[in-house]
């Protein structure tokens, strides 16, 4: 007897010790995702909109896919059924299924709205670069003309130094 005891105390502690240890797995991959997303958008209206068509469809993944849904969902439809007829067990049955339909479109529109928003943020990431190689080629372009202004500027300097050290035609006639 105590040889079971030890066992499933040993089995107790190595399923805790499996848990906590891929519970600390998914926080650090949670920590990279978050430094990634840092990276690439930065602080900006654009990473809020990602956040917000992220988390809709997540909390419903949590309720459906992970089980919430159904720990809470059973022991209730249980009781319900314990003092209630089957026509009325039904009736409720129904009623519930048509909100999850109505949850799932939901969802499947949300996620095509989230698609939808991570286009317009690729299409922004785009412009943005594109603007950025604009503006460099603005600031070359630039650059460009105000070393020509500079050379134009030292030219007529020294043409005007020049001129200055030769008489003028009339004085030269005269002499």
């Amino acid at each position: 007897m105590k040889n079971n005891s030890k066992k499933s105390k040993n089995q107790l502690i190595n399923s805790t010790l499996v848990v906590s240890f891929m519970t600390l797995v998914s926080r650090i991959f949670g920590l990279l995702r978050d430094i990634v997303f840092a990276r690439f958008f930065g602080v900006s209206i654009i990473m809020d909109a990602f956040i917000v068509a992220n988390r809709i469809p997540n909390m419903l993944r949590r309720f459906f896919a992970e089980g919430a849904f159904s720990q809470g969902f059973i022991p209730v439809i249980a009781s319900y059924k314990e003092r209630h007829s089957h026509k009325e067990v039904k009736l409720l049955s129904n009623k519930i299924e048509r909100e999850i339909r109505t949850i799932e479109d939901e969802h499947k529109s949300l996620r095509n709205e989230r698609k939808n928003q991570v286009e317009i943020v690729k299409s922004l990431r785009q412009t943005v670069g594109e603007n950025e190689a604009i503006s460099d080629e603005r600031r070359g372009l630039l650059k460009k003309f105000h070393q020509s202004r500079k050379l134009a500027e030292d030219a007529r300097k020294k043409r005007d130094s020049v001129n200055v050290s030769i008489p003028p035609p009339s004085s030269i006639l005269s002499e």
